[in-house]
């Protein structure tokens, strides 16, 4: 997959184009750079910064526009999930992490995979309920793990449990989400 990130700012608008190519021979340019997180980019009027925020998935970049306080999360910010689906992450410990970099950032506006969410107690709420349906989702895990069950069975239940507390359909999301906390879970071990 290729990533290309156009940011522009007129006065005071502005804007990201992101293109993605899943296909290496649709654009078969080689990239100027990778993007690991930490770096910056300024131009008249902006400085865009770079922010590794795995959790969704390993390699998930955010980015921050300082004088503006725009964020662009993608799917590193999932709220309270998206279209009906709980919050999904692949990685627990890297998602609240992400996260705790994200909140002191204080952005005006987040603009996440699924949606956006505009005004700084907005988006302040938006990432405060994030972590605290990690938090709900992760005290469950804790309380059913002391249960001798073997993993795959302990994800089922809970998955299946948790989706009807909270509302969720049963799907991928919440299987792969509370997967991501067993798994925490036992690192902590």
């Amino acid at each position: 997959m290729r990533i290309l990130l156009f940011f522009d700012c007129h006065g005071s608008i502005c804007w990201v184009t992101i293109f993605v190519y899943w296909d290496e021979f649709a654009y078969p340019a080689p990239p100027d750079s990778f993007l690991h997180g930490g770096e910056c980019f300024e131009d008249d009027g902006f400085r865009l910064r770079v922010i590794h925020t795995p959790g969704h998935s390993a390699d998930s970049l955010s980015f921050f526009e300082e004088n503006s306080k725009l964020l662009f999360a993608g799917d590193a910010v999932q709220g309270n999930g998206f279209d009906g689906n709980a919050p999904y992450y692949c990685d627990a410990e890297g998602y609240i992490t992400s996260l705790e970099k994200l909140l002191p950032l204080k952005p005006k506006s987040v603009f996440c995979g699924h949606g956006m969410v505009q005004g700084e107690a907005e988006a302040d709420a938006f990432l405060r309920l994030s972590v605290e349906k990690f938090e709900a989702i992760d005290a469950t895990v804790h309380a059913a793990a002391e249960a001798a069950v073997p993993d795959a069975q302990l994800v089922s239940t809970l998955a299946a449990d948790l989706a009807k507390r909270f509302g969720y359909p049963e799907t991928m999301h919440i299987y792969t989400t509370v997967k991501a906390h067993v798994a925490r879970l036992r690192a902590e071990v």
